[in-house]
């Protein structure tokens, strides 16, 4: 599952920086992130591929236990589509505060502007740099390119993903924490 946590933490991870207040503000409420990932060496698809077949062989219980466990997380994953879900608060949206993937990430604001900003980031040993656009109050976009080591070799990793606003009542899904 540590494949897993990483994926949609590399994919969340372009939504998610903290005190920027580039405009518009985005709408608080349920997120979903659309993400394609394509590596150097094709391992991360691979994984990907073995995880949903994983997941698919676990019998309804535990397959929900892991559902529940990502849930905790504030994460709603989709292995299918390579979607997931998040919740943004009233209060981080106002405050320009984007959920953290992880409390193991720092992230360094390098540019902004009221159409965007391009971040750089670390995470557990794994370095990167987007950038994100912002379309409007309930939609952008972004591209990050991820640095990091797979089964003992250096792998790159491009992420393209899009956010959408789905709407205010986040059901289910919990706030990550920003």
């Amino acid at each position: 599952m540590k494949a897993a946590t990483f994926l949609v933490s590399a994919a969340v991870l372009l939504g998610a920086v903290s005190n920027v207040h580039a405009q518009p503000e985005l709408e608080p409420g349920l997120w979903k992130y659309s993400f394609d990932i394509e590596s150097q060496s094709g391992q991360i698809e691979a994984a990907m591929e073995q995880m949903k077949k994983m997941l698919e062989s676990l019998p309804a219980e535990q397959r929900q236990m892991v559902e529940q466990q990502m849930a905790s997380r504030g994460i709603g994953l989709d292995l299918e589509s390579y979607t997931a879900q998040t919740c943004i608060t009233p209060e981080q949206a106002k405050a320009g505060e984007l959920p953290q993937p992880s409390d193991d990430c720092t992230q360094e604001v390098l540019e902004q502007s009221k159409d965007g900003y391009k971040v750089r980031f670390t995470c557990e040993g794994t370095t990167g740099e987007g950038e994100i656009r912002l379309l409007s109050d309930k939609a952008y976009e972004g591209k990050v390119t991820i640095n990091t080591t797979m089964n003992g070799q250096s792998e790159q990793i491009i992420a393209s993903q899009s956010g959408t606003w789905v709407s205010a009542d986040c059901g289910s899904v919990k706030p990550m924490s920003p």
